[in-house]
Parts: C-alpha cells; sequence; structure tokens
C-alpha cells in the first residue's frame, strides 16, 4: 500500500456480497462474532477469539506493534468494546473499539436499538461497498440488502462517512510496500457461518507507470464468483487469501501491449473484475470452435463457454481488430458496462488482453438474443408456432428494455448514450429476462450534453432522421431507435425487410400508414392470433411511433416512455397522419 520512493498511500475500493446464519435450525440460541474485512502485514493470524476476530490477540488491542486496519460486521453485542449493538458496522484501526459505526437496529427502527439480529438471516443477502481515497483520507461504506449477482446497486448516500485524516496508525498500518487482504472472524461461545458470494478489489493512487503489470496469479483470485462457506469455530479463523498485491511491480511487458486507459483516465487493471487468461478462454470455448458461436456482429463474435474452475456458462466476445477501432471499442465497452448494474443490463465477469487479442466475459443468456425469436430469418432460426414469444413475455421484454435505457439516460452519474439499441443487442435468459447488451459503441456524456462523438454509428433502420446530418449522439437519438425496437417486437418484424427482389418493407412507414387507416391492429404479429391485451399492444405501438417522431425534440424522454408502459401515465395518441422530416 506505500511506494517506497514517495511515501505515498493507495487509495482502494471493494465490494463484496455476504450471508450470515447460524449452523443451527434455531437461530435464538445466539451466534458467532461476525467477520471483518481486513488487512493485514502476515498471511496468517494468531489473535483471539470472540471479538478480536482472530486479528488481534486479547490485551493488545490499540496498541501499535498491533498494527490492523478493519471493517467489521459484527453480530454479538460486547459492551467491552462499545458496540452498539449486536447488529453494526464498525470502523477499526488496531482495535475492535470502533472509530465510528453504523447501527442496523436502528435502521429497522427496533425499539431496543441494541439487539436486533440483522445480519443473522439464511434468506437474506447483503452487499457493502467500502471506498478509501488517500488524498482526502475520507473513507466511505455503503450497505444495501442483496447481491451483485442479481444486480443490486450501490445506494446513493453511504451509511459511514469517515475522516481518517486525525488517525496517524492507519497510516502506520498501511505504510508497508506488500500486504494482504482478506476476510477474518472468530467466535466465541455460539458458532456460525459467514458466507461470501462474490467479491471484487482495486487499489489506485501510486505513482505508475503508464503500463501496468500485475501479476496474473493474482488478478484471476481478485473476483470469487462462487459462494464458498467460511465456517468458524473457538479461535478459528477462516481468512480469503485472494492475495492481492497493494502495490505494483514496476516491469516491462515481454510483449507488445496497448495503452489501456478506459474512458474516464482509470487504468484498465483497477476495473475489480476478473482477468482471465487467453488460455482460459480458449479451453472455455474450445478453441473457438464454430460449434460455440452464439452470434457475430459488427463489433465481433460472441460465442459459449464454460469456465472448468467455476462449472459455470459465460458468453465470451471476441473482439474483431480492425487497426486501433477494435482497442477502442474493447475500451469503450469495458469503461462502460464494469461500472453499471442493473437487472436489464447485461452482467459483466471478466476481461483478457494478451498480444493481439481483446475479450470480454458475460453472464451467458441461455435464450440468446431477442431477434432470433421475433424474425424468422432462414438459415438462423425458423420461430414456428410453439415457439412464439407470446405477448405477456414480449411485454415484459420491452418494459425491461426501457427500464435499462432509462437508467443509462438518467439514473446514473453520468449520462450513457447505448448508440446501437436493435434486438440482436437483447439478450434473454433462462426466464425469457431482457439484458441490455454491446456496449461497443456507447459513451458517456454529461447529463445535459449530447455525445462529442461525431462519427456515424449504429445500425441501419435503427438510426434517427437527424443523425446523418448532425452525426451527434443524443438521449433522443436512442429514444428513436427504442421505438423502433418497440414496433419490431409488437409487429415480429424487421425494421427493415424485402418483399421481394424488387421491394422493400419499412416497418415505421406501415405501421403509420395502418395508424392513419385506424387498422393499427393490421400490424400485429400474426403469430400471436390475436391472443394480447388490447390496452398493452396499442400502448406499445403508440409508444413506438412518438418515439420515433422526425423532431428530435417531440420524442418523449426514457422517464417517460417507461412509465407509459408501466401504466403509470396515459399514452398521448400519436399525430393523425406521419409527421413530415425536417431540415437540420
Amino acid at each position: 500500500m506505500l511506494h517506497p520512493s514517495t511515501g505515498a498511500i493507495a487509495s482502494f475500493k471493494t465490494s463484496f456480497t455476504f450471508t450470515i446464519f447460524p449452523p443451527c435450525e434455531d437461530s435464538s440460541k445466539g451466534s458467532g462474532d461476525g467477520f471483518a474485512f481486513t488487512f493485514m502485514e502476515d498471511n496468517h493470524t494468531e489473535g483471539g477469539a470472540g471479538s478480536n476476530m482472530c486479528v488481534t490477540l486479547h490485551g493488545t488491542q490499540g496498541q501499535i506493534a498491533n498494527t490492523f486496519f478493519a471493517v467489521e460486521f459484527d453480530t454479538y453485542l460486547n459492551p467491552d468494546c462499545d458496540d452498539p449493538s449486536d447488529s453494526h458496522i464498525g470502523v477499526n484501526v488496531n482495535s475492535f473499539t470502533s472509530l465510528t459505526t453504523y447501527n442496523l437496529c436502528n435502521f429497522i427502527g427496533n425499539h431496543t436499538n441494541t439487539s436486533c439480529r440483522y445480519f443473522i438471516n439464511a434468506n437474506t443477502k447483503f452487499t457493502a461497498w467500502i471506498e478509501y481515497d488517500a488524498t482526502t483520507e475520507w473513507l466511505d461504506i455503503w450497505f444495501a440488502n442483496g447481491s451483485i449477482s442479481s444486480g443490486i446497486v450501490k445506494p446513493e448516500k453511504p451509511v459511514i462517512h469517515y475522516n481518517l485524516e486525525q488517525s496517524d496508525s492507519l497510516f502506520k498500518v498501511l505504510s508497508h510496500e506488500y500486504m494482504y487482504v482478506g476476510f477474518s472472524g472468530s467466535v466465541g461461545v455460539y458458532t456460525e457461518i459467514n458466507q461470501i458470494e462474490s467479491w471484487s478489489f482495486a487499489s489506485s493512487g501510486l505513482p505508475l507507470p503508464s503500463y501496468i503489470a500485475l501479476s496474473e496469479s493474482i488478478i484471476k483470485s481478485n473476483y470469487v464468483k462462487d459462494s464458498v462457506p467460511i465456517i468458524v469455530g473457538i479461535c478459528v479463523v477462516a481468512i480469503f487469501l485472494l492475495v492481492v498485491k497493494c502495490f505494483v511491480l514496476y516491469n516491462q511487458r515481454q510483449h507488445r501491449n496497448w495503452n489501456l486507459i478506459m474512458d474516464d483516465g482509470s487504468d484498465l487493471c483497477n476495473i475489480g473484475f476478473q482477468r482471465f487468461t487467453y488460455k482460459e478462454l480458449c479451453i472455455a470455448t474450445k478453441d473457438f470452435s464454430e460449434a460455440q458461436l452464439l452470434g457475430s456482429g459488427g463489433h465481433g463474435s460472441v460465442y459459449k463457454g464454460f469456465l472448468q474452475e467455476t462449472g459455470s456458462l459465460v458468453a465470451v466476445k471476441r473482439i474483431t481488430r480492425e487497426s486501433r477501432k477494435g482497442e477502442s471499442d474493447f475500451i469503450a465497452e469495458i469503461s462502460v458496462i464494469s461500472q453499471i448494474r442493473h437487472p436489464n443490463l447485461v452482467q459483466f465477469q471478466g476481461w483478457c488482453q494478451e498480444k493481439e487479442n481483446l475479450l470480454l466475459v458475460y453472464d451467458y443468456m441461455s435464450n440468446n438474443s431477442l431477434d432470433k425469436w421475433l424474425f424468422e430469418t432462414p438459415g438462423i432460426l425458423h420461430v414456428q408456432s410453439p415457439h412464439v414469444l407470446q405477448w405477456e413475455v414480449r411485454y415484459n421484454i420491452v418494459t425491461g428494455v426501457a427500464a435499462a435505457v432509462h437508467y443509462l439516460h438518467e439514473e446514473w452519474e453520468q449520462c450513457i448514450i447505448h448508440r446501437d439499441i436493435k434486438a440482436s443487442n437483447v439478450l434473454l435468459d433462462a426466464q425469457f429476462q431482457p439484458h441490455l447488451g454491446d456496449f461497443g459503441l456507447a459513451r458517456f456524456t454529461d447529463h445535459d450534453k449530447s455525445s462529442r462523438t461525431t462519427m456515424l454509428a449504429g445500425t441501419l433502420g435503427y438510426l434517427a432522421p437527424e443523425l446523418q446530418h448532425t452525426g451527434k449522439a443524443t438521449k433522443s437519438t436512442d429514444v428513436y431507435s427504442f421505438g423502433i425496437l418497440a414496433l419490431e417486437i409488437a409487429c415480429g418484424r424487421c425494421a427493415l425487410s424485402e418483399i421481394d427482389s424488387q421491394s422493400q418493407l419499412v416497418l415505421l412507414d406501415y405501421v403509420w400508414q395502418e395508424h392513419k387507416n385506424k387498422s393499427i391492429f393490421n400490424v400485429v404479429d400474426p403469430r400471436l392470433e390475436m391472443n394480447f391485451v388490447e390496452e398493452q399492444m396499442l400502448r406499445v405501438l403508440h409508444v413506438g411511433l412518438l418515439c420515433c417522431h422526425p423532431v428530435p425534440l417531440v420524442r418523449p424522454s426514457m422517464r417517460l416512455v417507461y412509465q407509459y408502459l408501466k401504466g403509470d401515465k396515459s399514452v398521448p395518441s400519436p399525430p393523425e397522419f406521419e409527421p413530415m422530416a425536417i431540415s437540420y
């Protein structure tokens, strides 16, 4: 954590999902003492039981020689440590008498404020985010019910916001060139099970060269995906020796590398996701065989993979290298997807960059992409009657995608313009829940500004008319693409489809024509056999037309679109006739 020449201390951030429950069915008989996320100089502990969590010995708390930093998730009320309750989060430096705490019993409004057994719940997963800024010396801790794997999002406000500037002891704890980071816990009279489901960790802020080389074995251990139970007995500690060297080595790469700097200026190695080796992904995808190919597009090919180490299925995206365009797509996609979390966005697992190979690893979606279910495309997939997406599923898909785009536009700290919303980028899991993916064209921008890019990008049929004149991607251009997607879902037709060798059907024009003729239900996918809720179908078709208005300022925001589809607001009627395009 310490740079030996400058004396600079590294900043860090970590997140993990956990569950705590007693090993016996009768949870009323007491519990252990919880566990702690901790930094230590050594990779083993000789500490005491109970409140010491096997980190420090009895009688040595508070002594400078007994150096550690910990964030405790305490499940036992210990008056000797000034604990506020049997369910609290505490910040500890060299002592388990916390510098500051957050009382979960106050959080749930318990009238005693000291005993609520909030953590002891086998049916509840909790997630914590911990960030330390070495420059300002502020420590922030966020806490929420839910798991990272299910898409839980970090709350806006931390439960602990504490300045460690006055804690000279913390500097002594972190003033080592190499340190070990992990989890430790112990019990007293009673036992409990502490289960860590997932964990990510990253350090930053040291004066590093442009190219960073992290030990492959260290990064490989950076993200634990399987749930690993930590069963703690008296004076027995289970430490995750997922060793993260917090000071990064100055060594030259033995092969040519690119400058792996993300769009926000941070280094790719510090994003906190697993870095896979090319060999691992070759084995997972059977050397990227055709039999494993899920689909191909302008930005690369996606393969089904099986990770032997974890026994899980993944989707591996192999970025196409076209000069430096492949690199820019790779960096752009990681810059976006590594920072966002939403149930209707594809979940990122990790990445690989070795020599000329650029790969991204995502959760596997067993029902592939939406286009393969909507469109009867010869040579790809014929969706016959038993496999037609029923209306209830389609309505859930269009609403879920609206929620995802609304999140990208308005609910994250920066506005994210996707720039390639289309059916083939909507992936369906085993329950046919939609997940928007492919962020190779996505760009960050301030909420009150449009994207700075002037390069026309996207897919023909989904491009807003103003793009060919201005080249500026905006929230409104994403809204237009979503409108086309909504019409495709209702109609079961592509945005552009060939009628014969001489003519082409433009879906938007077709829907406007039937709307003008007051026979809009003629456009509905005939495979539904009129089995749909008319109010919902009309809502989707009208939202699609409103989103595709040729005047950008007239289009609704994704916030409104989402409210329309949820039924929270009435959808305005589109104009009777198709509006005329204007000059831009």
